[in-house]
């Protein structure tokens, strides 16, 4: 059975450098063969998570990079399903996520004001929808599946040299493909950071 852990690992591959050609087609100055991977587990729900796709960086004014990838997903699933475990396969649908930094401003020498978002939108995922996720002691569904997630990160970073600190909130809707309130949330954070 799962125990408690999360991991993700997003490589990207530049076309541009392993064609050893620049295309670039507008606002659009590279392209990757984007791919990601995902792991986790709860005490009802353990998976792994394989995307592929395409990635671009795209040149927007008074934001210094701008990242757009879709991603093709796929799930490898252990489930809870009336007290037994039961291992799933599935094509789950696509994913587009959405990157952005941009320094805000530039205080003092060794003082500055940056900003991090990220957007991620999963949808089409009709194995979610047509499935439910865990049961309770007895049997009975938990919660409902639907095709569509959506979440917005935005990180506020102080830096001061090597040394930054960071506020932050995250929006989420239907997390994780849930159909319920306690998957539809707004969560605020603190961090503490150094550059090595």
């Amino acid at each position: 059975q799962p125990g408690n852990y999360q991991v993700q690992l997003s490589p990207c591959f530049n076309l541009n450098k392993l064609l050893a050609e620049k295309r670039q087609i507008g606002p659009i100055q590279n392209w990757y063969l984007a791919a990601s991977y995902k792991g986790k587990a709860d005490f009802q729900l353990s998976g792994e998570y394989y995307f592929i796709g395409l990635g671009t960086d795209i040149d927007i004014p008074l934001i210094d990079r701008f990242s757009f990838n879709i991603y093709k997903m796929y799930e490898h699933l252990n489930q809870q399903k009336n007290t037994e475990w039961q291992d799933a396969f599935k094509d789950s649908g696509w994913l587009a996520e959405m990157y952005w930094v941009t320094k805000l401003k530039q205080i003092s020498t060794n003082f500055s004001l940056s900003y991090i978002g990220e957007m991620t939108c999963g949808f089409a995922n009709k194995w979610a929808e047509d499935n439910y996720w865990g049961v309770d002691e007895n049997g009975e569904d938990l919660l409902a599946g639907t095709p569509s997630t959506w979440q917005m990160t935005n990180d506020f970073f102080w830096n001061s040299g090597k040394w930054s600190l960071s506020t932050g909130v995250q929006f989420n809707y239907h997390a994780d493909y849930r159909d319920s309130q306690e998957h539809d949330a707004i969560t605020m954070y603190f961090g503490l950071q150094r550059k090595f």
